[in-house]
């Protein structure tokens, strides 16, 4: 009994190990892919391949992996949910349901932005993009509600180009939840708050 029990232990460790190899493995190809192409040009493509690569790990072994490839997972699923801020944030439905359980494993990393946000951070920070860069009022699509600790006007304009928006009020994002909708109602809440509070005021984006 005691040699069958030390047996299956060491099929379970050998099982582990290859999973967590796998794991690495997989966040090195994805990412390799994505150092080859620049932020969005042919990004639906490789966004789609690259859900479809890190759905096959297993979310258990991502607390033992190293933190190379934690960092390395966390900017993966950056890029995965980045979105332009003209397009309307119900086309990252899909990518964010089929990652949440990586994203749930990892939401607290850094994906080293400059920013000093967390991976959920800017998740809520480039969704929020796209909530103001898609509202038709003008005094709403001047408003922007940003999650990460540090927005320049260079941030501001990288995510929108010449159509930044004046007014930036700054909230602290909690615990991404699995439910996508939960996510767009607290965006679009935050968003109509910052609204009413700027009130036509400029606020310092630096």
């Amino acid at each position: 009994m005691q040699l069958l029990k030390e047996f299956t232990l060491m099929e379970s460790q050998k099982k582990a190990s290859e999973e967590i190899g796998y794991a690495i493995n997989s966040i090195n190809e994805v990412y390799n892919e994505w150092k080859k192409t620049q932020r969005r040009r042919n990004a639906v493509n490789i966004v789609t391949t690259s859900v479809n690569k890190l759905t096959t790990i297993n979310p258990a072994t991502i607390d033992h992996i190293h933190d190379v490839s934690k960092l390395k997972l966390a900017t993966i699923i950056m890029r995965c949910m980045d979105i332009p801020p003209w397009m309307d944030v119900e086309t990252k439905r899909i990518t964010y349901r089929r990652l949440f359980p990586l994203i749930s494993k990892i939401q607290t990393q850094s994906p080293n932005t400059g920013t000093g946000g967390l991976l959920r951070d800017v998740i809520m920070t480039r969704l929020s993009a796209a909530i103001t860069g898609c509202c038709t009022d003008e005094k709403e699509k001047n408003v922007f509600v940003a999650y990460e600790p540090s927005v320049s006007k260079r941030y501001l304009r990288y995510m929108f180009g010449s159509e930044m928006p004046q007014n930036v009020v700054k909230m602290a994002a909690l615990n991404l939840p699995e439910d996508y909708d939960t996510v767009l109602n607290i965006l679009r809440i935050n968003h109509k708050k910052a609204c009413d509070k700027c009130n036509g005021e400029v606020s310092d984006n630096e």
